[in-house]
This record gives structure tokens, sequence and C-alpha cells, in this order.
């Protein structure tokens, strides 16, 4: 199974591929990454809406109220609507992902 990448690993991953001389720290790095992840959610609760070009779109979609079942009890049960948030890979990324993955 494919370990996750977490923000921790985002932030050593960013302070490796910077230069040398660069006088930006670890908790510097970890406050750019944890804005940039809070920009995405500002935009999505927002406009519903966050494109980044090359590499995807995050939508946010409404879910209509429906009838579910707990699988435990096989009882049924009324799921609430709900607003969840989809993501769309671009074709770009799609296309480097594809070729990536032909070896």
């Amino acid at each position: 199974m494919p370990k996750s990448i977490t923000k921790a690993d985002m932030v050593e991953s960013l302070l490796v591929r910077l230069p040398k001389k660069s006088k930006i720290n670890r908790k510097q790095l970890k406050k750019i990454v944890e804005s940039i992840l809070n920009l995405l959610i500002e935009g999505i609760q927002k406009d519903g809406l966050v494109m980044l070009t090359g590499f995807g779109k995050f939508e946010c979609r409404a879910k209509a109220q429906r009838l579910g079942h707990n699988p435990k009890t096989d009882e049924a049960l009324l799921l609430p609507a709900r607003n969840v948030v989809t993501f769309r890979v671009s074709k770009k990324f799609r296309e480097e992902l594809n070729l990536a993955t032909d070896v």
C-alpha cells in the first residue's frame, strides 16, 4: 500500500530542495505550506472551485439527502444533505502520470 504524504513530508521535501544559501527555515516553510492549504480551503468555501493549472481542480458539490443503511445492523437511516469536495486531475497531469507508469 502506498504511503501517504503528510504536511511534515512536504516541508522536509521542500527544505531539501531549497538552495543552501536560503534563509528559510523549517518553521517558516511549515507556515508557508499551511498558508497554501488554507488558501485552498478558503477558495473552495468562497467560490466552490479552485483550479490549479497543470494540476487539477477542486470543486465543492452538493449531495442530496438519501437513504442509507448501517452495515453493522442493516438498519435503514436517512443521510442528510451535505457538501463534498471532489478533485479532477488536469489533462496535462494525467498524461504525465501515465507516462511515468508506462515503464
